[in-house]
């Protein structure tokens, strides 16, 4: 009877930890998306109220628009599966912000485009990372990951 106990405490204490892992590695995805999505929407908003360029501002625009897309189907998953949504989008990326904020608008345009590329190259490693770990069982998640790939990439 007792090594019948200790046999089924190691198995539910396995099982346990399969699911931490889990949901650890999802969670750990959902908020480092949900974060670097927050940056790429200010970022957008803030290119269009400071750039002298109308091409810029286009652009500004559909990140601002895709980004948008991306993170309301990030929280509305994370929500799904009882995860955390971050609400800040964190000190790396505020700090970020506040130093586009600041240059000149001489200078903005060019250091904004390479803060898109910069952080959309970090997105896409994160998202091709997701895509084809296997941490996250959740094949339709998975999917959903590599679905946006394409679109994080034309940008």
């Amino acid at each position: 009877m007792k090594t019948y106990l200790k046999v089924c405490v190691v198995i539910l204490g396995i099982i346990t930890l399969q699911s931490f892992a889990q949901q650890t590695a999802e969670q750990d995805f959902i908020n480092k998306s949900v974060m670097s999505n927050r940056f790429e929407i200010a970022m957008a908003e803030q290119a269009i109220e400071k750039s002298n360029s109308a091409a810029t501002k286009a652009y500004a625009r559909e990140l601002v628009a895709d980004h948008q897309k991306i993170l309301a189907e990030l929280e509305a998953y994370a929500q799904s599966k009882g995860l955390t949504i971050p609400q800040e989008m964190g000190r790396e990326h505020q700090s970020r912000l506040e130093s586009l904020a600041a240059l000149n608008k001489d200078r903005y345009d060019q250091v904004f485009q390479e803060t898109a590329v910069t952080s959309h190259e970090k997105s896409i490693a994160l998202f091709e990372q997701a895509g084809t770990d296997n941490t996250t069982e959740d094949d339709g998640f998975r999917s959903w990951i590599n679905d946006r790939l394409p679109s994080l990439r034309s940008h």
